[in-house]
This record gives C-alpha cells, structure tokens and sequence, in this order.
C-alpha cells in the first residue's frame, strides 16, 4: 500500500482533501471516481517536491446509521464499525496514498448524539447540541494508538 511521506515540521505544506466517506457499506464507482481524482493531484504534487498531507476520514455522523442499523437488527456501533473496515479494505486495495497515520472518524459524535437521544423525545422542541468540538475530535483521533 502507498503512502505519503507528510512531514509536519516542513513548512512548505500542501492539502489534498477529499470529502470523507460515509460508511454506508461498500465503495461504489463514484467513491472510486472522487479517490481517484484527488489522490492522482497529491501523487503529481508529491512529484514536483511538495510536501502533501491527504488525510481521511469517515463521515459517521448523523441518523442515517443508526436508521439502518435499526431495519438491520444491528448496534449503530457495530454498524458503523463493520462498514468502515469494510470500506477501509477497500481503499487500501485501491492503493490511494492517503496519510492513515491521521484517520479520522466523526463516529465519537455519534455515539453521544446517538446515546443523548435515545434520552429525550423526538417530539420535543428541545435543541440538542454537541458538546464536542471538531478540534476534540481531531485530539482524541491523534492521540489512538
């Protein structure tokens, strides 16, 4: 598998950010399309001596997992885990020189959005807001092991 070779003390950085994936199951030609495309520019840019950093991530966030998981009589949790080893594998087998020292997920929100309201009534006006930020989230992503 090919991977970049970011080095963050350089100063000279360069950013090749593809949206993120939701782990909905299993890459289609339109996850393979987007990949393709944004790991061919940090692959040309790497070539010309820049230093890239192209990060990825997994847009677990929200509902929709935790509907699916429902009408499959699974976790979200398992859910959501299961679909991002499988979509992982995959693009690894696509050999995208993604930077996997720096994966990151939203999928620490989820569990509390999730878990916060299975609390409260969805017929409630309250608002429900995150306590995390998206810098928490990039905290507790580097410092896994």
């Amino acid at each position: 598998m090919s991977q970049g070779q970011f080095d963050p003390a350089r100063n000279d950085k360069f950013y090749v950010l593809s949206m993120f994936p939701y782990p909905s199951g299993t890459l289609h030609m339109g996850h393979v399309r987007v990949y393709a495309i944004s790991d061919t520019v940090a692959r040309f840019h790497r070539m010309c001596g820049r230093n890239v950093f192209q990060p990825i991530g997994w847009d677990a966030f929200g509902l929709p997992a935790e509907n699916a998981a429902i009408q499959r009589g699974v976790e979200p949790a398992e859910w959501t885990d299961a679909n991002i080893a499988q979509m992982k594998r995959q693009l690894q087998a696509l050999s995208c020189s993604f930077d996997w020292k720096h994966e990151m997920s939203s999928k620490p929100v989820v569990t509390f959005f999730l878990d916060k309201n299975r609390q409260t009534s969805f017929s409630s006006n309250k608002q429900t807001t995150c306590k995390y930020t998206l810098i928490d989230i990039l905290r507790s992503n580097s410092t896994r092991t």
